[in-house]
């Protein structure tokens, strides 16, 4: 389990100490990656078993040193900030008999503007959170949380691949310093390469945080990593997504949930 801890410090040990205690999920290691954690919470953080690597770094370096240090056949990537996590790690048994063409489980991401349970290619960026609102008890965002869907990409807020199926596409772009725009392209280089991404109303995970933090490739992220990005997966986007239909919209005629 790697988390993020760049910018949500003061959310790590909440977070981490929620993964260890309610997942029942065998030979887990969490791992810290990145942030300006002090002596304090560190020390509190290796005491209940949690590695921190990549202090003082942040952005995509700290995911990839992480990365690095992680041993585990299947890794689940998350922010810091983020609660309700134990659900995330129990996709990774899940992934382990899903077969190799899945290449990384999405999540159902609340709490803060990036509601992405997925990402769209197109629109006003290469890529963009497939749903920016959350949904509400009567209505459920026309049914799209309530069943596994796939999409064409996954954002860095919460997602998951196996060790074998990360290595054999090459890893993470070193190139890029946004994590989020980092875990697009990795998505879309499976998608070319014939794996699937999947997003599963199983794994739901609320942000602490109220304001957007990476992981929302159409806001935060570096007008350079956007570019580079829109540079090599032009031609990609141009053939639409195969998995979003623009024209079911709640405002069309005829619409019924």
């Amino acid at each position: 389990m790697l988390v993020s801890a760049s910018g949500v410090e003061s959310h790590l040990e909440a977070c981490c100490r929620s993964i260890l205690a309610s997942d029942s999920y065998p030979n887990k290691e969490v791992i810290v990656a990145g942030g300006n954690v002090e002596s304090n919470l560190s020390e509190r953080l290796r005491a209940i078993g949690v590695r921190l690597v990549a202090s003082g770094q942040g952005g995509a370096a700290a995911v990839l040193a992480g990365l690095e240090e992680a041993g585990g056949e299947v890794i689940v990537s998350m922010a810091g900030d983020e609660c309700k996590p134990p659900i995330g790690l129990s996709i990774a048994l899940w992934m382990r008999t899903a077969g190799h063409r899945l290449c990384g489980a999405a999540h159902s991401c609340l709490g803060r503007p990036c509601f992405s349970a997925g990402l769209i290619l197109g629109g006003e960026e290469i890529v963009n959170p497939a749903m920016r609102r959350p949904p509400t008890q009567r209505r459920r965002l026309a049914g799209s949380l309530s069943c596994a869907r796939e999409v064409s990409a996954v954002s860095g807020d919460c997602w998951a691949v196996a060790r074998r199926t990360l290595d054999d596409l090459g890893g993470l772009n070193s190139c890029f310093a946004d994590e989020a725009i980092q875990t697009a392209d990795f998505s879309l280089r499976a998608l070319t390469a014939g794996m699937r991404h999947l997003c599963t109303p199983r794994v739901v995970v609320r942000h602490r945080m109220s304001a957007p933090q990476s992981g929302d490739p159409g806001g935060a992220a570096d007008a350079l990593d956007r570019l580079l990005l829109a540079d090599a997966w032009e031609p990609l986007v141009k053939e639409g997504d195969a998995f979003h239909n623009p024209n079911f919209q709640q405002t069309s005629p005829g619409y019924q949930e």
